[in-house]
């Protein structure tokens, strides 16, 4: 349960004269370790509100709260530790339940019900697959990743703040650094309810996410392009039955594959 990140500072800056302070980058590097601390732990108490949290924010860096420093050149690289009621409230979810060789749990939590839903998926599984199979219906309209509407929060304690924003439609199953579970925190189910019920009627309805082709006219069939819809193919010596169309004088509609229908672009 740690957090890493990498501080950068220049060690070659030459001191102007006018200026008789030193440049102190152990004394920079600790005030920039304190705010960076202090800020992941605000972002990370805003994920959990319900949480009945009585502990002080760190307003100051201990020797057990960094757990590793590498230096490299001109930076530092710090390892810092999860909060203790991080850790504490991590510790208090219910794990009753039982994996199967290659399986992940994964845990929804702020659903519209309250309660934690855990499902055991595999590794590649696609993350909106995984909630419609538990009856989770995660906002959604383009499923593509590109609209945002079912965007959710990801616990990854390799992030500054302790989570990252993804897109379920386009995220597989996995374990993120550091975690033994992979949490998902759907909140924005509890405001989208109404959102829910329009985009499933919109991907559920044929009607709205298709209509006729306009190639073959909703037919599906076309005249065959290389005869012209003779059936036939003409030669200097004779003629001979089409071998795209076999005489018949028609092919499948391309562009709809001979369904008559096409899907809508949104």
């Amino acid at each position: 349960m740690i957090s890493a990140f990498v501080f950068h500072y220049c060690s070659f800056r030459k001191r102007p004269i006018w200026n008789k302070r030193h440049f102190e980058p152990n004394r920079i590097k600790s005030s920039f370790l304190t705010r960076n601390v202090a800020f992941r732990e605000r972002a990370i108490r805003a994920l959990y509100l319900s949480a009945q949290l009585d502990e002080e924010l760190s307003e100051s860096i201990n020797s057990d709260i960094v757990t590793q420093e590498t230096r490299a050149y001109n930076s530092s690289q710090y390892t810092i530790r999860a909060p203790e009621w991080f850790i504490k409230l991590r510790n208090e979810r219910k794990k009753d339940y039982e994996l199967k060789p290659g399986e992940i749990a994964v845990r929804f939590i702020n659903t519209p019900t309250g309660e934690d839903i855990v499902v055991a998926a595999k590794p590649s599984e696609n993350l909106m697959d995984v909630a419609d199979s538990v009856g989770l219906k995660i906002p959604r309209y383009c499923e593509t990743g590109v609209c945002g509407t079912c965007t959710a929060e990801l616990e990854d304690l390799s992030s500054v703040d302790g989570r990252v924003a993804i897109r379920p439609c386009c995220t597989d199953v996995h374990l993120p650094t550091g975690c033994d579970e992979m949490v998902v925190d759907v909140f924005h189910c509890r405001n989208f309810s109404s959102v829910v019920d329009y985009t499933e009627e919109v991907l559920q309805s044929d009607r709205k996410l298709t209509r006729d082709c306009t190639t073959c006219l909703g037919q599906g069939i076309v005249s065959c392009f290389p005869c012209g819809g003779s059936g036939l193919l003409s030669d200097s010596d004779a003629e001979e039955l089409c071998c795209y169309c076999m005489g018949r004088k028609i092919t499948l509609c391309p562009d709809c594959q001979g369904k008559g229908l096409t899907k809508v672009q949104w």
